[in-house]
């Protein structure tokens, strides 16, 4: 018994000297914590209304998207009021939108009234013909791009706009 536990306290000295084996040090995080991606907070909060209505700084959510200064440093919060931002042929109940957040603007955040009553919606289709004659494709045809990094959204819906009515026009 005397040399079972010599042996096991032999083995657990030379355990703590010795390296970790491959499977130890794969499980083993070496790296500093957040090394390399880059992340830098915001250094402020600004905030903006969008009212199709015209109740807020901005009536469309493109121009206030336009209002943020290219490499912002700034957490933007677009306030983004009740109402369906859209290309429908009704512009006095429905405002035009399509919208894209380059990729020059981050920490920008859309935040509506409700995901059932702040919608933005755009009803181009693949097949649609752009500017120079081709197709959109689906790539193009989103009511909402965005490029820029930390940017968030709630409360708001975004939604194609393509019924089948439209589709056998």
């Amino acid at each position: 018994m005397a040399r079972v536990l010599s042996l096991v306290l032999l083995l657990a000295t030379l355990a703590s000297i010795l390296p970790p084996s491959a499977s130890q040090a794969a499980t083993r995080c070496e790296y500093p914590r957040h090394a390399g991606h880059g992340y830098k907070h915001p250094v402020g909060v600004r905030k903006v209304v969008v009212d199709a209505g015209g109740a807020g700084d901005f009536t469309s959510i493109q121009q206030a998207v336009d209002s943020v200064p290219v490499n912002n440093t700034v957490r933007v919060i677009m306030q983004i009021n009740a109402g369906t931002y859209s290309n429908k042929l009704d512009h006095e109940r429905a405002r035009r939108e399509k919208v894209l957040v380059p990729a020059s603007k981050p920490y920008i955040t859309f935040h509506g009234a409700g995901r059932d009553v702040t919608v933005v919606e755009w009803h181009d289709r693949a097949s649609d013909r752009g500017p120079d004659g081709q197709p959109l494709r689906t790539y193009n045809t989103a009511s909402v791009t965005v490029l820029s990094n930390f940017f968030t959204a709630k409360n708001i819906s975004f939604k194609p706009r393509s019924t089948v009515q439209e589709q056998t026009k």
